[in-house]
């Protein structure tokens, strides 16, 4: 270390906070890529005609729908030359896999695509970007934006305090390394020789080099497929022999891994071409499948954690921009809501639960950082879904009592809007919440495993394990959050006609018969007819939640995939739409006078 450390902190607290500090490097992008961003939009919004487009409702949602479909044929293109190739390469079974897939993708990806182009265009606003200190300071951005900054911070001062600055550079800068790792195949013809002394067996055959281009110290995985028998080298000095020299038989598959075989194979040094001898008699067609993956893949947090704060701001800002009538009540609410005693109380309560869990002993011998996950897990979504039930409540059927409402629809405002400003309002709380508890949290987590190394008298872990439980925590915390989103959303619905108590009572049995789905559908399959359909009846009205709870993957030691989380965020997404019509349909012609 050529620099020395500002503070001297013990083994321990440097793998506790590591991971913290890579999520302030996130922090710290964010802050970066959103200046860069409003520079960007801010030019762009100076342009004659993209900075009023969106005043023009019509020609804006014209030019949004045009755009839209030019990138959507360009996509479709793309992904009519890939399908072609898995026809070519694989089969026609499996290029009909393949297109099936996409057609049935294409409805989902053009409203994205849609959503998308109008959300940029809505940023080019020239109104948004003189108003933007003002979109910034209120609402929901505000807070997030601090906890951005704390976060920033830390990421500057554990540049100095967890490592050494060339330590921390040279983390960091593996980042630089993503455009070239991946995987890649290479295709080889080797040709057989027809010198007499090597068919022979006199002499070896030549080596014939083979452009791969890695690192080895990025190398993951390598496999080699080859119709003749070969043997693989990276030097060309390598007898074919030696114990340095890969033996690979016609038609077998030879496979490598880091992990399993040590990384003695090839180094850490670059390697620039791989030298193949051909042992056959007839030309060998060799394929080289590589994967490689940046030294410190841990950073990867850094770019992705920027990049959710980026969508973020980018969708409050562009709702701001197309809806503003909707987002109007949606700020009131959210305002409303945070001032409550309930939601302060709610976050107190579970930030010194959550942070207290850390000393709590589970009695699982060694296994307490699992029981942590579920308990602070099932904390904060009942938590949640608790303030969100009440928000809902109180905005929505006490303003409807107290003839609030009224006062509020005999503006220029529909309906539609007030219960869809309702709506975005109590999941903005509801987001808040698992902002402040959620990085709470997962700091928790990632000390959990040095607090248990130090009860059972061990060595602290390193920070990698530590960084491996945050990650891991990450997709059940998102699961959860869908799952209060869920919640609020019926919350939403029933307060149109139900008042406070009746709404609690309702939404909280179903959040009992969410979990219970499953069990109701199997166990009535062989009863009588009536009891059976009214198993599928439940299991058809009745959110299936069981999808939200991965308690059991935590349990094992399961990572939950991202895939995973995807397709439940569409779930989520549908029964939110299902849910917010029938809200509309219920409120559309209550008497609120």
């Amino acid at each position: 270390m050529n620099v020395v450390l500002l503070g001297a902190l013990a083994p321990k607290h440097v793998s506790w906070l590591t991971p913290v500090w890579l999520l302030g490097l996130g922090g710290l992008a964010s802050l970066l890529f959103l200046g860069v961003l409003w520079a960007a939009f801010t030019g762009l919004s100076r342009i004659p005609g993209l900075g009023e487009l969106i005043e023009n409702r019509r020609r804006f949602r014209w030019v949004s729908l045009a755009l839209s479909l030019l990138v959507f044929l360009g996509l479709a293109a793309w992904e009519a030359g890939r399908i072609s190739t898995v026809f070519s390469q694989e089969g026609s079974e499996a290029g009909l896999r393949r297109l099936l897939s996409a057609v049935a993708l294409a409805v989902p990806v053009m409203i994205v695509v849609w959503g998308a182009v109008a959300a940029l265009l809505a940023l080019a606003s020239r109104r948004l970007m003189d108003e933007i200190e003002e979109a910034v300071t209120e609402g929901i951005l505000l807070p997030v934006l601090v906890a951005v900054a704390v976060l920033a911070a830390i990421g500057v001062a554990g540049a100095f305090f967890l490592r050494s600055p060339e330590a921390s550079w040279a983390i960091v800068k593996s980042l630089g390394r993503l455009p070239y790792v991946g995987e890649r195949t290479i295709d080889a013809v080797i040709p057989a020789s027809k010198d007499p002394d090597v068919l022979e067996g006199r002499r070896e055959p030549p080596p014939h080099p083979v452009l791969v281009d890695f690192r080895g110290e990025e190398l993951q995985r390598i496999v080699i497929h080859s119709t003749q028998d070969i043997s693989v080298a990276r030097d060309k000095d390598v007898l074919m022999d030696s114990p340095e020299s890969l033996q690979v038989l016609a038609g077998d598959k030879f496979e490598w891994h880091r992990r399993g075989l040590g990384n003695e194979l090839f180094g850490r040094r670059p390697v620039k071409y791989l030298y193949v001898r051909n042992r056959g008699a007839e030309d060998a067609r060799v394929t080289f499948i590589l994967s490689t993956e940046i030294p410190y893949p841990q950073t990867l947090v850094i770019p992705v954690f920027a990049g959710l704060v980026a969508v973020f701001f980018a969708v409050y800002l562009a709702l701001r921009t197309i809806a503003p009538r909707i987002s109007a009540i949606a700020l009131a609410t959210y305002k409303s809501e945070t001032a409550q005693p309930i939601f302060l109380l709610a976050v107190i309560l579970t930030g010194v639960f959550l942070i207290g869990s850390i000393v709590f002993p589970y009695f699982t011998f060694g296994e307490d950082i699992k029981m942590l996950k579920d308990a602070g897990l099932n904390v904060l979504k009942v938590a949640s879904i608790i303030v969100a039930v009440w928000g809902a409540s109180s905005t929505v059927s006490e303003e409807i009592e107290g003839r609030t409402a009224l006062t509020v629809l005999s503006k220029p405002l529909t309906r539609r809007s007030f219960v869809i400003g309702k709506f975005l309002g109590i999941n903005w709380t509801v987001a808040l919440m698992y902002l402040v508890l959620g990085l709470i949290f997962l700091a928790v987590v990632s000390g959990k495993p040095i607090y248990d190394a130090r009860e059972l008298a061990r060595d602290a872990p390193p920070w990698e394990t530590c960084f491996l439980e945050v990650v891991g925590t990450v997709p059940p915390l998102v699961l959860s959050f869908l799952e209060a989103m869920v919640l609020a959303t019926i919350a939403v619905a029933i307060s149109t006609r139900l008042p406070m108590l009746a709404n609690l009572t309702i939404c909280f049995s179903l959040y009992a018969l969410g979990h219970l789905t499953t069990t109701i559908t199997s166990g009535t399959q062989e009863q009588f007819a009536i009891v059976k359909f009214f198993g599928q009846l439940v299991s058809v009205i009745v959110p299936a939640l069981e999808a939200y709870d991965v308690h059991t993957a935590i349990d094992a030691g399961l990572r939950v995939p991202g895939v995973y989380v995807a397709m439940t965020g569409i779930y989520t997404a549908i029964f939110g739409v299902i849910a917010l019509l029938l809200a509309l349909l219920l409120f559309e012609d209550r008497d609120v006078s």
